[in-house]
């Protein structure tokens, strides 16, 4: 008897240790989409995802006044990406300034 696909992906992908990072893409991924709904391009370009773990959001953002943008619009952030990914896997997003966030 043949197994579906569709039922042997989830489990290999966390026997091989890889959903947290399709869970983490996924996040970033959401987070883009809201950056450039709010923000513009422009606003991508000065908000970066850097990374995802523990529940954390980390963006460098370019400057003082992006940040305080993003800082704003925190929670509604959050809400959008936990909606749009299915599950509530962001409880807080880490902002913080560099002189060059590229």
């Amino acid at each position: 008897m043949f197994k579906q696909l569709k039922d042997l992906l989830p489990r290999t992908i966390n026997k091989q240790g890889y959903f947290k990072e399709f869970e983490a893409i996924g996040v970033i991924n959401e987070y883009k989409k809201w950056c450039i709904e709010n923000f513009g391009e422009d606003g991508l370009k000065n908000l970066k995802p850097r990374y995802y773990k523990n529940n954390m959001l980390y963006i460098s953002a370019s400057g003082a006044m992006w940040a305080q943008q993003l800082s704003i619009k925190q929670s509604n952030c959050i809400e959008y990406v936990n909606k749009n990914i299915a599950k509530p896997l962001i409880k807080k997003l880490s902002i913080t300034i560099v002189n060059n966030a590229d």
